[in-house]
């Protein structure tokens, strides 16, 4: 996970990993920084830009299928999208992250 690494550095991590995708082409790990770049714009009170990256990168995991990182993005995504959708989509998406990371074998976001 981004933020286990080094919390300090996880700003800097994401921004170079959304202008990397961006400048280079998509591949499923972008999702992780995307995911992250709206959480983070999300909790400095840019929720509607935030909702947009969080939404674009569940639709990358859906697209590309990444199994490895579809938990953490939703986990993260969850956080987000409770600001714009109601709790029951929240408690869905918290319950599919969940089921995804435990299939990936993501101990740290099944448990």
């Amino acid at each position: 996970s981004l933020v286990l690494t080094n919390a300090d550095f996880a700003p800097i991590v994401t921004v170079k990993v959304v202008k990397l995708s961006l400048a280079h082409g998509m591949t499923p790990m972008s999702a992780i920084g995307f995911v992250y770049f709206g959480s983070m714009l999300a909790s400095i009170g840019e929720i509607e830009e935030g909702y947009r990256f969080v939404k674009l990168a569940m639709n990358m995991v859906k697209r590309f299928g990444c199994k490895e990182v579809s938990g953490e993005v939703i986990f993260v995504a969850t956080q987000t999208i409770i600001y714009r959708e109601p709790m029951q989509t929240a408690h869905e998406l918290y319950t599919e992250g969940h089921t995804a990371a435990l299939e990936a074998g993501d101990i740290r976001n099944a448990s």
